[in-house]
């Protein structure tokens, strides 16, 4: 038996595997990990407002808000919940509760309303903008949606208020705009696997003078905004999917299908990339304008501080005790790569981002940051070498070089042992 304290009344409470998912008052989701009822654990938080009730099924959770109607999160990452779309309902959204494909809202008096699942949502939209009268709703890839009003919903007659143009964004002027809304999806797609969201935002990149173990070329700091989300490898590139899109394995480290493709110069890496596009989207699963392809040095940087400002995504540790449990490096990696998703996962869900082996990105070298700020950020025009991210196993691999500002450079044209790489799901660097 165990106790977990939740600092509040707990509203609601639904069980999906080995997460509990808690509505606690009306104001806020938590995602705990029950698999040990003795140690708890929080994975993530998720805010809201006037929630009464909440249904999870698959990689959502329904979450019936009385006069706000329905909001739908998706949950496929327990540290990170994204807040999808919110859906009008006939009344009050007072409960609800997922049948099959069904998800059935209590709307008090106005009766039962049923919402049909037809397809996964993705990719997830942007929390709704309310700004000088108008609405806005944007989604990181997808094209051709129109938004779409009925002032009755038993039976709808749905009408076009607004399309995205070509865009990734609606606009809706508020004025006499009242009644239930939709949009419609210009495509739908299948959900990448082993890819994680990560939301736009704003960070600083580089290094304080101050931090311990810095090298100088990790400065001056840039104040970086990501403007446009993007997907990240949840895992390094393994040998298993190399070999599997290529036709072949480089690697000198070899044994188990899940240890990280190595030995792969920078422009194998992109040709990976290429590829990978390629199939994808002979497949129809591509977003319009998205391609696979190398992270920039900000958007790695970015993701493998996730919301953080310290050395390392877990904090600090400035005596290095805790870096065994996150990285394979010098201390521990025995002078060998391992298999990727052994240790334990930066806040975001991003496994070995410190360690085994160092991961090529797009950008190429400079021995100082530019500082000041900057927007989207590709590095310099040209240089000798590319850059490298988030240390090694293999070769000069102490824990200083496993840092979330570490960066060192490597000849494009070069293939070493301590260097892989993962890719990117995002958009075109030339749009």
């Amino acid at each position: 038996m165990g106790l977990y304290d939740l600092g509040g009344p707990v509203q609601d409470l639904q069980v999906n595997g080995s997460t509990a998912y808690v509505l606690v008052g009306t104001g806020e989701l938590r995602l705990l990990d029950v698999r040990d009822p003795a140690n708890v654990q929080l994975l993530g938080t998720h805010r809201t407002w006037g929630t009464q009730s909440l249904a999870v099924t698959g990689t959502y959770a329904y979450l019936a808000r009385g006069s706000r109607g329905l909001e739908v999160v998706d949950v496929s990452d327990p540290a990170k919940p994204v807040w999808v779309m919110g859906l009008s309902a006939a009344g009050p959204a007072q409960d609800v509760a997922v049948v099959g494909q069904n998800v059935l809202v209590a709307g008090g008096d106005k009766g039962l309303l049923v919402y049909r699942l037809e397809q996964q949502i993705y990719p997830p939209l942007a929390p709704p903008v309310i700004a000088e009268g108008l609405l806005t709703l944007s989604w990181p890839a997808m094209e051709g949606v129109r938004l779409q009003r009925t002032s009755e919903l038993l039976p709808a007659a749905w009408e076009d208020v607004a399309e995205s143009e070509g865009t990734n964004l609606v606009r809706l002027a508020m004025t006499g705009s009242t009644g239930f809304f939709r949009l419609a999806m210009g495509q739908a797609l299948p959900r990448p696997t082993n890819l994680v969201w990560i939301e736009p935002g704003t960070f600083v990149m580089g290094s304080p003078d101050d931090e311990l173990g810095r090298w100088p070329w990790e400065g001056p700091q840039v104040t970086v905004t990501i403007s446009r989300g993007f997907w990240i490898g949840r895992f390094e590139v393994t040998q298993e999917e190399y070999l599997a899109l290529m036709g072949k394995n480089p690697s000198r480290f070899v044994g188990d299908p899940r240890l990280p493709v190595e030995s792969v110069t920078w422009f194998e890496a992109s040709d990976y990339c290429a590829a990978l596009t390629a199939r994808e989207a002979a497949a129809g699963r591509l977003p319009a304008h998205y391609v696979y392809r190398l992270p920039t040095e900000a958007e790695w940087e970015y993701a493998c501080r996730a919301g953080t400002t310290t050395r390392r995504s877990y904090g600090d540790d400035l005596a290095d005790v805790e870096l065994v449990d996150y990285a394979w490096y010098e201390g521990n990696g025995g002078g060998t790569t391992h298999p990727v998703g052994l240790k334990r996962p930066n806040p975001w869900g991003l496994y070995d981002m410190y360690g085994n082996v160092y991961e090529w990105v797009q950008d190429w070298w400079d021995f100082s940051l530019p500082g000041g700020t900057a927007v989207d950020p590709q590095g310099p025009a040209w240089h000798t070498h590319k850059v490298l991210k988030g240390g090694n196993a293999i070769m000069d691999g102490p824990a200083r070089n496993h840092r979330s500002a570490t960066r060192a450079g490597g000849e494009p044209e070069a293939a070493s042992s301590n260097v892989g790489f993962r890719v990117v799901l995002a958009p075109r660097l030339s749009d």
